[in-house]
C-alpha cells in the first residue's frame, strides 16, 4: 500500500512539472524566417519574418490588446526595414549588393502570420558566387533558423542559416547535389528535434522493446538478450521512416492531401494507444503497427511543414530522400541514448514500477493531453513564450 502511495505521489508529481509540456512542446515550432533569392537581371529578395519574432524586437501591439493588426504592422514598417535591411548582405564575387526595402504585406503560415519584406537591387551582372550574410534574431533566439530559397537562370536550391552557421555561399548554378542531400539531411533531423510528438512516442516503443512478450500470460517480461532486442529496435525505427518517407513522397509530389489538420489528432491518439498497450498489452505486434501508422501521419506532418519552407522542384527527389535520412538518425540518436540504460535496468524493479509503468503512465497523460486540444483548437495549459523558446 505505501509502496503504491509513493508510486502515486511520484507520477503526480511528474505530471505537475511538465503538465504544460503539450501545449508547448508537442506543437511547438522552432523560431523561422524564410528568404527567397531570385536572380536575374537583378537580384529580388522576399523575406517572410514571423509577426511574433517582429513583437519581440520592435512592439508591434501598440495598444497591447494581445492581437496584432495590419494597421500596427504598417506603423512601424520603417522600423521593421530598418531592422531586417541591416541584418542581411549579399556580396556577389566580394562586391556588397544594395537591396531596397520596395513593400510589406502579411501572409499565413502553418504556424501564424508573417510580415513579407520584398526588397529588390540594381542591375547586376554575370557573377562566380554569391555570399549571404543572415544575423537576424539570433541575439534573442540561438535556435533561430532562416529558410533559404536560391532560384537562379542556372539552377536552384535550398538551404540552411543557423546561429552556427551565418554566412551561406551559393554558387551561380545553384547548389550541387551532394550539397543538397546534407542540407535536407539537417532539416530532416532538426525537424524531428522540434517535433516532441514523434520523441515521445518513439520513447513509448522503447519502453518495451528491452522486454519481450508472453502471449500466453499477455504480459511483458524482461528480454534475455541484447541482440534480438536491438535488432527489433532498429528495425522497428526503420519501418517508420520508411513509413513517414511513403506518405512525405506522396504529398511532396502534390499527390496527397492538402490539409494536414486531421493528422495531429489520430497521431495524439496512438501515442496514447501506444502508451495504454505497454500497461496492458494485449498484441504481439502492436509495436510495428503502431509505429507503421505513426510514421504514415508523420510523413503528412513533415510535408506539410516542407511546403511552407518550399522545396527545389529541380531536385526534388534528393531533398526528400536526404529529409528522410535525416529523420533516420534522429530517431535512432534518440534510440541509441535511451535504450542503453533501458536494457541495462529491465530487470529491476525501478524500471517496472516507475520507468515503464510511471513513464508510460506519464505519456498517456501528454498524449490525451495533446489530444484533446488537437479536437478543440484551444490550449488547456498556457505557458510564457521564454518557456515556449527554451523548448
Amino acid at each position: 500500500m505505501i509502496g503504491r502511495c509513493k508510486t502515486l505521489a511520484m507520477l503526480l508529481l511528474f505530471t505537475f512539472c511538465f503538465a504544460a509540456w503539450p501545449s508547448s512542446s508537442l506543437g511547438n515550432k522552432a523560431s523561422d524566417s524564410h528568404l527567397t533569392v531570385t536572380v536575374g537581371e537583378e537580384i529580388h529578395v522576399r523575406w517572410d519574418i514571423a509577426l511574433r519574432d517582429l513583437e519581440m524586437l520592435v512592439g508591434l501591439d501598440l495598444n497591447l490588446d494581445g492581437q496584432i493588426t495590419w494597421g500596427e504592422v504598417r506603423q512601424q514598417e520603417q522600423t521593421i526595414f530598418a531592422n531586417a535591411v541591416d541584418h542581411l548582405d549579399i556580396l556577389l564575387d566580394g562586391v556588397q549588393v544594395q537591396l531596397e526595402a520596395t513593400a510589406m504585406s502579411i501572409t499565413e503560415h502553418s504556424d501564424g502570420n508573417y510580415a513579407v519584406i520584398e526588397m529588390n537591387s540594381g542591375a547586376i551582372g554575370r557573377f562566380q558566387l554569391m555570399e549571404i550574410h543572415y544575423d537576424f534574431f539570433f541575439d534573442v533566439d540561438k535556435s533561430h533558423r532562416c529558410i533559404v530559397e536560391y532560384c537562379g537562370d542556372y539552377g536552384r536550391g535550398s538551404y540552411l542559416i543557423g546561429s552556427d552557421r551565418r554566412l551561406l555561399r551559393v554558387p551561380e548554378g545553384g547548389t550541387h547535389w551532394l550539397y543538397l542531400i546534407l542540407t535536407y539531411i539537417r532539416v530532416g533531423a532538426g525537424r524531428v528535434w522540434c517535433s516532441y510528438s514523434a520523441i515521445v512516442f518513439l520513447i513509448a516503443l522503447i519502453l518495451p522493446s528491452v522486454w519481450q512478450f508472453e502471449e500466453e500470460r499477455l504480459k511483458y517480461v524482461p528480454a534475455e538478450k541484447l541482440r534480438p532486442s536491438i535488432v527489433g529496435l532498429f528495425g522497428m525505427v526503420t519501418c517508420l521512416t520508411f513509413a513517414q518517407s511513403l506518405t512525405l513522397w506522396h504529398a511532396g509530389y502534390g499527390v496527397g492531401t492538402q490539409s494536414f489538420q486531421w493528422v495531429e489528432p489520430f497521431m495524439a491518439a496512438i501515442v496514447v494507444a501506444s502508451a495504454m498497450h505497454n500497461m496492458y498489452p494485449k498484441f504481439r505486434y502492436w509495436v510495428w503497427g503502431a509505429a507503421i501508422a505513426f510514421g504514415l501521419l508523420l510523413g503528412f506532418q513533415f510535408a506539410g511543414y516542407l511546403k511552407t519552407m518550399g522545396l527545389p522542384s529541380a531536385m526534388l527527389p534528393l531533398a526528400l530522400f536526404g529529409f528522410s535520412i535525416g529523420v533516420e538518425l534522429a530517431l535512432l540518436c534518440v534510440a541509441v541514448v535511451v535504450f542503453p540504460v533501458a536494457f541495462f535496468i529491465r530487470r529491476k524493479s525501478l524500471y517496472d514500477q516507475f520507468v515503464f509503468h510511471g513513464g508510460s503512465t506519464f505519456i498517456v497523460i501528454l498524449g490525451a493531453i495533446w489530444l484533446i486540444e488537437t479536437l478543440s483548437g484551444s490550449t488547456i495549459i498556457r505557458v510564457p513564450d521564454s518557456i515556449q523558446r527554451f523548448f
